[in-house]
Parts: structure tokens; sequence; C-alpha cells
């Protein structure tokens, strides 16, 4: 699954749906930068390693979201006031 435009990003790509299909799915920027993912696809010798790296990428970007989260304080509206 390609996935891609103005209404996500990779880190949404990583954190929201890569959790929820079982196949690989590749953030791309644009469609102009789908043909290079494309051709990884269909290349039969390097297609694991290719999605491989996806999935590793989209890892450590969830890591990187739910540890960040831990960080983040939040203040009452009153505090906010």
């Amino acid at each position: 699954l390609l996935i891609g435009g103005a209404t996500t990003s990779k880190m949404h790509t990583a954190v929201k749906l890569t959790p929820q299909y079982s196949g690989p799915i590749i953030y791309v920027l644009d469609a102009s930068r789908s043909v290079p993912v494309c051709q990884s696809l269909m290349d039969k010798e390097n297609v694991g390693d290719f999605v491989q790296d996806i999935k590793d990428q989209y890892t450590e970007l969830r890591e990187e979201f739910y540890t960040n989260l831990e960080d983040r304080k939040y203040l009452t509206l009153e505090e906010a006031r």
C-alpha cells in the first residue's frame, strides 16, 4: 500500500497506519516519488530487504513518537489561564 500526499506524513503512517495493516505500507511524499518505490517493490531479489528497511524505519519513528509523549507536560485549564 502506497500512501502520501498532503493529508498524511511518514510519522502518521508509522504510528497510525502500519500497526493496523499486515502488508507493507510505504509513505511517498508525492506521486512523482512513487516510481522508484514501485520499482523496488517489483524487484524480486531485493523486495524483502527493501520492505524490512521500511518496517525498521517505521518502528524507530513509532518508538520516538511514544517516547516524546511521555515527556509532554500538560496544564490544566486553570494553569493555562
